[in-house]
């Protein structure tokens, strides 16, 4: 997938971007062209289609967040067909540590309906648009492949993306008709819906500490631009610290707890007394029911399908029901588990070795350079979704570095966390599952010949790895 494979492809791109911004008046165009040396030898006709799109202007007051003539054209492109996609998204709303789909900030009915995309940096904003909605609309214009018109309204989860969205594939198949391909597309902001029978949610995602906190808020009807909490009459304003989250620093200060956050269409929404006292454990959260102000905390717990909720207006304990799931299918003693020796096959039949800071596919060896160890807190399983980090023989972590993967350091960091997903459903990752690794960048670790890199955000035959687990049939080889 060099260069020279990818001109046609971009070239065709810039051309399905003309033609939707011109039948629909969205895009600002200016052609220049140049020439080489007259009747020279080699001389050439180029043009330069420039073409500047008109940015969505989100913020606080703005009129457009529900203006239907904020319409923008731009294009589309498929992310995952993994159902796991959004957890580890750069907004944060299923983070693996926060129990991935079951975190109570992913209650989103995008998020079970899969119907999210990735932004490009502009339209991302840096997290703005982190639970924004847009419309999405393909009007049946030529495509990269065949398709058909449709529109859905998405919900912004992740960022990264190369084009304008990035969409699961549930979601790029009803607008577009197809399951892969590049399609122009119009797109407009509109409010979300939210999860019926409950209210904007809270989470503490940095808890037991009065000096700083780091709390996530979802099933908005818009993104949030502002927050600020308040503790016994004080306010401490909030800042973005990536996605959707916010931190604050209240300096040791305790007592009943409210936060009050800015949308982007200029609403507010209040948690008055959100928590009873602060500071509040991790994973704690509040929400204000449909039918009252009053809001309800809840302790997010992974084992159990019902939750004790205690709410701040009396002293009843009421029992809330947890929306009901597939039973995740389980491994037995074929799991891995956090400390486990495994190897990484590739699609080339070669393993994944670290050779010196070097990270490379050339050979089919299960020796030590080949062996990694998967690191993780805690001893259950390793689940779809979670975020692990892998040690070689070296004492260095795998590392993506942009593209590039190598083994330089052992620090545990955003670059050396992999979120690993399992190829074709949830649940617990088995020896010998085909399994995913994606980087904090969002792409995909990939084995091209034999070198790893993490380009791209496909997941095709060249990302898939089988992943083995060092026991008696290995040794053996």
């Amino acid at each position: 997938m060099d260069a020279s494979r990818h001109l046609p492809l971009r070239i065709l791109e810039l051309g399905l971007l003309f033609a939707v911004c011109v039948a629909h008046a969205t895009c600002d165009l200016q052609c220049q062209g140049s020439r080489g040396a007259a009747g020279g030898p080699g001389a050439s006709d180029n043009v330069l289609l420039q073409i500047q799109t008109s940015q969505v202007k989100v913020g606080v007051g703005s009129a457009s967040i529900k203006d239907g003539s904020q319409s923008r054209a731009g294009l589309m492109t498929m992310w995952s067909d993994s159902p796991t996609t959004v957890v580890g998204g750069s907004c944060e709303y299923a983070n693996s540590g926060s129990r991935g789909l079951n975190a109570p900030s992913a209650t989103s009915p995008y998020i079970a309906k899969r119907a999210y995309c990735a932004a490009d940096d502009q339209l991302y904003g840096g997290g703005a648009t982190c639970g924004s909605c847009f419309r999405v609309t393909y009007d049946g214009s030529e495509g990269t492949d065949p398709g058909r018109p449709g529109s859905l309204v998405v919900q912004i989860v992740d960022s990264g993306s190369a084009k304008t969205f990035d969409c699961h594939v549930d979601a790029f198949e009803e607008i577009a008709g197809a399951r892969t391909g590049v399609f122009p597309i119009i797109y407009e902001p509109v409010d979300c819906d939210t999860a019926p029978g409950q209210g904007a949610v809270a989470t503490v995602l940095d808890g037991n500490n009065a000096w700083y906190t780091k709390v996530i808020f979802s099933n908005l009807p818009q993104g949030v631009h502002a927050a600020k909490l308040q503790l016994d009459g004080a306010t401490f304003p909030m800042t973005r610290v990536g996605g959707a989250t916010w931190s604050a620093s209240p300096g040791g200060r305790t007592g009943v707890a409210s936060f009050v956050v800015s949308l982007e269409g200029g609403d507010s929404v209040e948690f008055k007394d959100c928590f009873a006292q602060w500071p509040v454990p991790t994973l704690q959260s509040c929400f204000a029911e449909p039918s009252s102000s009053q809001p309800v905390t809840t302790t997010a717990l992974a084992t159990t399908a019902t939750t004790t909720a205690t709410t701040t207006a009396t002293t009843t304990t009421t029992k809330i029901t947890a929306t009901s799931t597939a039973v995740e299918p389980g491994c037995g003693q074929e799991a891995i588990r956090p400390g486990d020796t495994v190897l990484f096959k590739a699609h080339t039949g070669n393993r994944v070795t670290v050779d010196g800071e070097t990270v490379h596919a050339k050979w089919s060896d299960t020796g030590s350079w080949q062996r990694l160890v998967i690191e993780r807190e805690g001893t259950d399983p390793v689940h779809s979704g979670d975020a692990v980090y892998l040690r070689a023989h070296t004492g260095k972590l795998i590392t993506v570095q942009g593209t590039q993967v190598h083994a330089k350091w052992g620090n545990k960091g955003s670059w050396e966390a992999l979120v690993i997903e399992k190829a074709g459903g949830g649940g617990e990752i088995c020896r010998d599952d085909s399994i995913y690794l994606r980087a904090h960048t969002g792409g995909i670790i990939a084995v091209q010949g034999t070198e790893v890199h993490a380009k791209w955000r496909n997941r095709g035959s060249w990302e898939r790895f089988t992943i083995e687990r060092l026991g008696a049939s290995l040794l053996s080889q």
